[in-house]
C-alpha cells in the first residue's frame, strides 16, 4: 500500500502556530493551535470558519453533534455551539491548573490535568474525579477502565460505576502516551516513544502484553485509528515519516516521509488520515 498527500492547507488559511489537536466529526475537520485558534475544514482541507478560543494555546478538543469542547493552558474548559461558534458554557476556570486532554465516551467528558487529576462531566457539570498522581498526557476510556498515560507509565483504573470518585488501581504498564484502542487491543508507546506496545484490554489477562512493534527511528508524538479500508493504526513523531500498521499481523502496510515533524493525526470516514504539523502545516494523506 502506498500514501499519498491529496490536500493541504493554503498559505493565506493556515493556523499561525503549531496545530497540536484534531478531530474529524460530521464531514467536517476540526483543529486546535497554540495560536489559540479553532479552525473548520471541509473534507479537502478548504476553510470554514475560524474563531479565538483561547488567548494561548488551544491543547485539546472533542466534538460531539451539537457542541466542540477545548481545553487550554489557560486553566478553562469552554463549550461552544457547532452551528455559530459562539461559547456555551465555561466548564471549568482555574489559572492554576493546566487542562491537557480531552475525551469523549460513554456519553461523558473526560478531562486530564497537569496536577494529575481526571474529571468526568455530564450535561457539562462534574460528576467525578480521579487523582492519577502524575500528569495526564493522553487519556483513553474503555467501558468502565480508565487507561492515562505521561512518558513512563500507563496507569489503568476501574471506576465505579454510581460511586461518584471511587476508584480502584489495575495496574500500571511501563510505556507512555498517545494511548489509543484498536479493536479489543490498546496499543501506546514504548518509553523510549519509538516501538508500539500492543496489550489485551481485560482484566481476567492482566493486561498481558501481546506484541512489540518496532516502529520508528525517533519519539511518536501521535497515533490514530481508521477503520476503513481495514483496522488500521496509523503514528507519526519527529522522525517526519507516517506510517500505517496492521495490529494482527504486526506488520507496515505503508509509509510516507512528510518532511515535517508530525504533532497529531486523525482519520476520516473513508480512512483518509489528517496530519497536523509545525507552522499550521496541515495535510490529507489517501492511500492507493
Amino acid at each position: 500500500m502506498s500514501f499519498k498527500v491529496t490536500a493541504s492547507v493554503s498559505e493565506a488559511e493556515r493556523h499561525l502556530r503549531d496545530v497540536v489537536t484534531l478531530s474529524f466529526h460530521n464531514g467536517k475537520l476540526y483543529t486546535g493551535a497554540d495560536d489559540g485558534k479553532i479552525k473548520i475544514w471541509s473534507p479537502d482541507l478548504k476553510l470554514q470558519s475560524e474563531f479565538q478560543a483561547h488567548s494561548v494555546n488551544v491543547y485539546s478538543i472533542a466534538v460531539t453533534d451539537d457542541t466542540l469542547y477545548s481545553c487550554s493552558n489557560d486553566g478553562t474548559i469552554q463549550s461552544w455551539s457547532l452551528t455559530s461558534n459562539e461559547p456555551k458554557k465555561t466548564l471549568q476556570n482555574n489559572p492554576n491548573i493546566e487542562v491537557l486532554k480531552l475525551h469523549l465516551a460513554n456519553g461523558k467528558l473526560y478531562s486530564g490535568e497537569d496536577k494529575g487529576n481526571v474529571r468526568v462531566w455530564e450535561n457539562d457539570e462534574q460528576i467525578a474525579m480521579y487523582e492519577m498522581g502524575e500528569e495526564v498526557w493522553d487519556l483513553l476510556v474503555h467501558g468502565n477502565l480508565l487507561f492515562t498515560a505521561r512518558n513512563l507509565d500507563v496507569n489503568i483504573t476501574e471506576m465505579v460505576a454510581g460511586k461518584g470518585s471511587q476508584y480502584t488501581s489495575r495496574g500500571v504498564i511501563e510505556g507512555r502516551s498517545p494511548v489509543r484502542l484498536v479493536g479489543d487491543k490498546i496499543c501506546f508507546m514504548s518509553r523510549c516513544g519509538r516501538n508500539i506496545l500492543v496489550h489485551d484490554t481485560t482484566l481476567a489477562s492482566k493486561f498481558k502484553k501481546l506484541a512489540v512493534i518496532k516502529g520508528h527511528e525517533m519519539i511518536v508524538n501521535a497515533l490514530c485509528v481508521a477503520e476503513e479500508p481495514q483496522l488500521s493504526l496509523y503514528s507519526g513523531g519527529y522522525d517526519n515519516t507516517l506510517k500505517g500498521w496492521d495490529i494482527s499481523t504486526e506488520k507496515c502496510i505503508g509509509s510516507l516521509d512528510l518532511g515535517v515533524c508530525i504533532n497529531a493525526l486523525c482519520a476520516g470516514p473513508k480512512g483518509e488520515i489528517y496530519v497536523a504539523s509545525a507552522n499550521g502545516h496541515l495535510a490529507r494523506i489517501d492511500k492507493n
